[in-house]
Order: structure tokens, then C-alpha cells, then sequence
């Protein structure tokens, strides 16, 4: 298996050189390879649903991002860079910030969301229990307060 990470390394080493010979930037080289590596599907878990699959897209949209945001931090606080270009450059960091926060604050209301469907499964299943308690208990079991410590546990919840 060592074999295999190394000769995987070396052509990403080597497909890394190449682009750099053909003119692409450190940051470009970057992107093109996580696009590569994303529509191979490498690292991909089977299919998921929800919570967990936006939480997967967010992630996939931050590590996308870092190649470039590293660049346009080195070139936003470059002196030597004019000022329109720091701007542009500024602007950008920007907007993948406030990109990335939107994605998280949608993941963020669906954890919500999932957190209350559970809340209710979980009343919708303790009420469940005290009916069948009430429907299947004799009327000693019921006056003794069986029903009220199931009645007490629900609330707890």
C-alpha cells in the first residue's frame, strides 16, 4: 500500500510540475487538482442525505476555497500590488467569507430542523406508551400511578 501512496504522490508531483510549466499559478495548479480528485469521486463515502450532505458540500466549497484565499490574501496585503488589485483582491476574500457563512448558517437551520423532528419522534413515541399503558392496564395499575411516573418521564424529555 506504501507503494501505492508513493506512486500516487509522484504523479501528482509530476502532473503539479507540469501545470506549473504551462504558466498556471500555485492556487490554480490547486483548484484544477481538488477538481480532478472531486470528479474522480476519491474519498467518497456512498451516498448521503440531509444534514450530513450539506455539512459534506460546505466543506467541499471551504477546501476549494483555501487554494485561492491564501492567493488573494498574499496579493491583498502585498504593498508592492496596486491599489485596485488589493481591493479586487479584498472584495473577493469577502465574498467567499460571506459565502461560506450563508452554507454554514443553512447547515446550521437544518441541524435545527433535525433536532426538532427528533424532539417530536420522541414525544409522538412517549405518547404512544402512556396510551398503551392506559389501554392495557387494569384499573388497579392505573389508580396506583403507573401512568402518572410514564406521564412524568415524558415531560423530562
Amino acid at each position: 500500500m506504501a507503494d501505492t501512496s508513493a506512486t500516487t504522490e509522484h504523479l501528482v508531483e509530476a502532473e503539479r510540475e507540469r501545470l506549473a510549466n504551462s504558466g498556471y499559478s500555485e492556487a490554480e495548479i490547486s483548484q484544477i487538482l481538488i477538481a480532478r480528485e472531486a470528479r474522480l469521486g476519491f474519498g467518497a463515502q456512498g451516498a448521503a442525505s440531509g444534514v450530513v450532505s450539506n455539512l459534506t458540500a460546505v466543506m467541499g466549497h471551504v477546501r476549494n476555497f483555501l487554494p485561492g484565499l491564501k492567493a488573494d490574501f498574499e496579493r491583498m496585503l502585498n504593498t508592492r500590488s496596486s491599489f485596485s488589485a488589493r481591493i479586487e483582491a479584498a472584495v473577493v476574500v469577502a465574498l467567499k467569507a460571506f459565502v461560506v457563512a450563508v452554507l454554514c448558517y443553512i447547515v446550521s437551520l437544518e441541524c435545527a430542523q433535525l433536532k426538532a423532528s427528533v424532539d417530536k419522534a420522541r414525544a409522538e413515541a412517549c405518547i404512544e406508551r402512556q396510551k398503551n399503558a392506559i389501554n392495557f392496564s387494569t384499573m388497579s395499575e392505573l389508580m396506583s400511578g403507573h401512568v402518572r411516573e410514564l406521564e412524568k418521564d415524558c415531560k423530562t424529555l
